[in-house]
């Protein structure tokens, strides 16, 4: 891009009005810029020792213990993941139920308004170590809870990642090992995707009062040539997993939807993987883990209960405005999972935007070990999905019901913390024709709700926007100063220049008028605590990004013109500060924050690994900044929660957002191509009718 046009851009129109007007081109610089920095990176294998053990299909025959595929041969056999069934099969259901028949028993009450889940009838499971071939056709009972808990146990033993469960705590050790050599990709991530996508069919076909078996069957055959092909490559695990959503659909629509759009069916599966990952049990997740010799534990927990007000919007659900806008098959599953919303126990998944509560809300803790073994904490924050929903109603009842779910989010946060500041990571802006980026609704009704002066907005992929940073730098030096003003005060009243007229920070200003000869950067080099150094190194390199043109500063994140995402460092430099500050500050001065996209999940899960590096650096001057980096990421800390309590299972990973220079090295690892099948697209190519 010549330069003149960017001095054009940046001089010669109004920052609001400019941004749509270059998207495009800066579009097409991103995608320039995608295609070089993302070069097709061949899996590194593991090798797949004595983890049969553990898995409830375990007792295949011993030659497969021996076996070991060759990833390259062509002939290797498909999962046949078509329906084969007895024409009669879609016969239309009697009125009320269906014999299911797995167990010649009533399967489902009647799909009415009054629907309520039967997930309190208990169905046997497949014992642990069964073999395939003994279980019958006709009577298989399929327990996806148990399996889908074991395959994400087993994903994580691949990765030299040991699981603790107590009850909801699940304690994740990862083992010290050299974290360059092993990838983060696993089959079972794979494995796991196709077992929810059968689990969401069968719940759906349950409740619309039919029988489930024939998924149960597939669901249980997947797992066989899951036995026999589990050294196979990514791509490999890509293709099937696809494979099993298309057969899927298509079966979907044959059974049930015959009017139905494939691309709008395959939107209700994906609907319906939200709703079944409640079955799961929703986990407090700690990570515990060592740099060099410093270990150190990330533990996120369930922060945010609903408010008696979003209980009793669920309980009174059929007379709410919102209940309304929801579609008949989401009806149908908040019906039957109301009582997992109101028990307190789990977390609200990702994609469900219409319904009243905050979206994969967490509290972030973390800490170091001492020598003695002894828990310090070094800093906490929060993290969840927007506030606001981003759909956009067109009548006014409509919009009023949206605006009072944003209202008692908000009213849900102050239950747990009224200290708190939010920071937005969407864009204050919609682009037509770009129905992701349609996010300026979230930060406007958030701004609204929480007031422009406890929010700051800085959106961290794509062209950026961004409000009140500066704003809030200006918060944060007070807070820097109050606290450490009297250990250095020259220093701390260098960075108070442009606050004079400020009563607050009056006294530090006098310092000024010492005249040292030396420069800011020079006294921080003399600054004995290597702690204490790193700390205003950061808070230096805070200023630079905070400071000089906001437009100037959201375009850089073209990648295009500059390596690196400037929003998301300053992001993760500012957050880092506060929840240090915060842990260090016991009377409430220093307020709390909470951060958030749209899900909570993807570019959340970028800026909390940051944050936590930042975190580590501060407290832990010897430590460089990729290494740090390289081990968060293979922590799979940040990836696990997108997967499991985000709703839907297996999604493990985070989705690629535009990563800051300090992840380039990790980001083909830490972006696994398993969440990036949160939107299944069908096959393209034609598709055979089902015998």
């Amino acid at each position: 891009m010549p330069i003149s046009i960017l001095y054009f851009i940046k001089a010669k129109m109004p920052y609001a009005k400019q941004a749509p007007k270059f998207f495009f081109l800066v579009l097409w610089l991103q995608a320039l810029t995608w295609c070089k920095n993302h070069p097709k990176h061949a899996p590194i294998p593991i090798i797949y020792e004595a983890s049969d053990k553990q898995l409830p299909l375990a007792d295949q025959a011993k030659e497969n213990a021996l076996y070991k595929p060759n990833k390259d041969a062509d002939w290797y056999p498909e999962f046949d993941a078509k329906f084969h069934f007895d024409p009669d099969f879609n016969r239309p259901p009697k009125a009320g139920y269906v014999l299911n028949k797995a167990d010649n028993t009533q399967a489902n009450v009647a799909c009415n308004a009054d629907y309520g889940s039967n997930d309190h009838v208990q169905m046997p499971a497949i014992e642990p170590r069964l073999h395939p071939s003994d279980q019958s056709k006709n009577k298989l009972i399929f327990d996806f809870e148990r399996l889908i808990k074991q395959m994400r146990q087993e994903a994580d033993a691949r990765r030299n990642i040991i699981w603790d469960v107590k009850g909801n705590r699940l304690t994740r050790v990862v083992s010290n090992i050299s974290h360059s050599s092993i990838s983060l990709y696993t089959p079972e991530d794979y494995v796991v995707q196709g077992l929810n996508i059968y689990r969401a069919a069968a719940k759906i076909c349950r409740l619309y009062g039919q029988g489930s078996a024939v998924f149960e069957q597939k669901a249980h055959e997947f797992m066989k040539y899951y036995s026999d092909c589990s050294e196979q490559t990514e791509e490999f695990w890509i293709n099937t997993t696809k494979k099993i959503n298309q057969a899927v659909v298509l079966h979907l629509q044959k059974r049930l939807f015959n009017d139905k759009a494939l691309n709008l069916i395959n939107e209700k599966l994906r609907l319906a993987e939200n709703y079944v990952g409640l079955d799961d049990t929703h986990y407090n997740v700690t990570t515990i883990f060592t740099i060099q010799n410093h270990k150190f534990a990330l533990e996120d927990k369930q922060a945010f209960k609903l408010t008696d007000q979003q209980k009793n919007d669920y309980i009174n659900r059929k007379k709410q405005t919102w209940y309304s806008h929801l579609d008949p098959l989401e009806t149908l599953f908040l019906n039957a999972y109301v009582n997992k919303f109101l028990d307190g126990n789990h977390y609200i998944p990702t994609q469900l935007r219409k319904i009243p509560g905050l979206r994969n809300a967490y509290q972030k803790s973390l800490w170091k070990y001492d020598k003695n073994h002894q828990k310090k904490l070094l800093a906490t924050y929060y993290h969840s999905g927007s506030l606001a929903s981003p759909i956009q109603y067109k009548d006014q009842n409509s919009r009023r019901a949206d605006w009072q779910i944003t209202k008692d989010n908000w009213n849900q946060v102050q239950q747990k913390d009224k200290n708190i500041e939010v920071l937005s990571l969407n864009y204050n802006m919609n682009v037509p024709g770009f129905d992701n980026l349609q996010e300026k609704k979230i930060v406007q009704d958030t701004t609204e709700i929480v007031g422009a002066d406890r929010l700051m907005n800085l959106s961290i992929n794509g062209i950026g926007t961004s409000s009140n940073v500066y704003d809030k730098y200006i918060q944060l030096v007070g807070y820097i100063v109050s606290f450490y003003e009297k250990q250095y005060p020259i220093l701390c009243a260098s960075f108070t220049n442009e606050l004079k007229d400020k009563t607050f920070f009056r006294k530090s200003i006098k310092f000024l008028n010492k005249n040292s000869k030396e420069s800011r950067d020079q006294k921080i080099k003399h600054i004995k605590n290597p702690k204490d150094k790193r700390f205003f190194e950061l808070l230096i390199a805070l200023e630079k990004r905070v400071k000089g043109s906001a437009t100037w500063h959201n375009l850089k994140q073209t990648k295009a013109l500059i390596n690196g995402n400037p929003n998301a460092t300053t992001c993760a430099i500012y957050i880092a500060f506060i929840a240090f500050m915060g842990s260090l500050n016991q009377d409430k001065i220093i307020p709390t924050i909470l951060f958030n996209c749209k899900s909570g999940k993807d570019r959340t899960g970028l800026m909390s690994l940051l944050v936590d590096a930042y975190i580590i650096l501060m407290r832990c001057p010897s430590l460089t900044q990729d290494e740090v980096i390289n081990v968060l990421i293979h922590t799979g800390h940040y990836q696990l929660l997108a997967a499991i309590n985000g709703g839907m299972a297996g999604r493990f990973g985070l989705k690629p957002v535009q990563a800051d220079q300090v992840t380039r090295n990790g980001t083909a690892q830490l972006f696994t191509k398993a969440a990036r099948l949160t939107e299944i697209d069908l096959i393209k190519q034609q598709v055979e009718t089902i015998a």
